[in-house]
């Protein structure tokens, strides 16, 4: 027996006209009921969600009280290195996108590099660091599966690659890059990055998305299972996301060169629901510092632990901006 493909031949094309009325009509409150019943009858309620959806992202409408909240938390979190470091920063933003919270980097770094695989997010990249800086592209380059854009502008050595993060911290690894201030913001997990960027970092700070937690409110246990084996399908979120933030910790201790993951913050970015922490975006910020011997790496994770569950804990029950003194 051999299995086919499914192919849909139901999709209508969207026109011009239909794009700019859907999207007053959202801008007018509609509800997507009454949208789909008086003005799209012929479509699907999918289909308009979908549609809508990338119409916002397109016309970077989409989600802006999130953004807003993690560009403010991101300049936040910069300012705490930046200060404790007291000089310009040798950044790194994994998931860049359009490169919203990169450019606000740019302001503390003497030198960033910003990844991005998407090919489209990575020429508007390119695009608003070439507007933002007043800079000039001054060398364009293909290493293998990454591709390499520098950017100069006042001082500042500024790079832009398209590709995998992965690729891009091995490569920045075997060179001898170490950076200040690393910053992991994924659609998804970053989880199986975490090895290779924590083996960059040399006495800096370390941000991450865990937006993996999606999976969890889905009961993917058997996705989840393979980044952080400590996961079972008998916890719930909030134990899931302590098995999450302990893992980040203890990968420092499975780093190459041993090292003292130490958890400053956590934060709950509200995007889906502004009620139900379980839907919402949890962020972490931790510091880096070498380690002298593995029995002290240990040391320090086992009592990061109890740090880590009482972080965790006010995040469940409602403080969405919790930090370690």
């Amino acid at each position: 027996m051999v299995y086919e493909r499914r192919k849909a031949f139901t999709r209508l094309p969207w026109d011009e006209d239909e794009e700019k009325l859907l999207l007053q009509l959202a801008g007018r409150n509609f509800t997507y009921k009454d949208i789909l019943e008086e003005y799209f009858p012929h479509r699907t309620m999918a289909s308009i969600k979908n549609k809508l959806r990338k119409l916002r992202k397109k016309l970077r409408l989409y989600n802006n009280t999130h953004r807003e909240l993690k560009e403010r938390m991101n300049k936040g979190w910069i300012k705490y290195a930046f200060f404790h470091k007291r000089r310009p920063l040798k950044v790194l933003d994994g998931y860049a996108g359009a490169g919203d919270s990169f450019i606000s980097y740019l302001s503390f770094s003497r030198e960033a590099y910003a990844c991005e695989l998407n090919g489209t997010r990575f020429e508007e990249l390119v695009e608003n660091v070439l507007q933002s800086t007043q800079g000039k592209i001054v060398y364009d380059h293909k290493i293998r599966d990454l591709r390499l854009i520098q950017i100069k502008s006042l001082k500042k050595n500024i790079v832009c690659v398209r590709g995998d993060v992965e690729k891009l911290a091995s490569l920045l690894y075997v060179l001898g890059h170490r950076f200040d201030f690393v910053d992991l913001d994924p659609c998804g997990s970053c989880m199986f990055t975490l090895p290779l960027t924590v083996k960059i970092i040399k006495n800096g700070y370390l941000a991450v998305t865990y937006g993996q937690l999606q999976l969890a409110r889905l009961k993917r246990i058997d996705v989840l299972r393979k980044e952080c084996p400590w996961i079972n399908e008998k916890m719930d979120m909030y134990e899931t996301l302590t098995s999450l933030v302990k893992w980040t910790i203890y990968e420092g201790v499975r780093a190459q060169n041993y090292t003292d993951t130490k958890l400053i913050c956590l934060k709950e970015l509200v995007s889906l629901s502004p009620t139900a922490w379980n839907r919402s975006v949890i962020r972490g910020f931790f510091e880096i510092r070498p380690s002298p011997a593995l029995a002290d790496s240990l040391n320090h994770f086992e009592k990061e632990k109890s740090k880590v569950e009482f972080l965790v804990r006010n995040v469940r029950y409602g403080l969405r901006d919790t930090c370690y003194q």
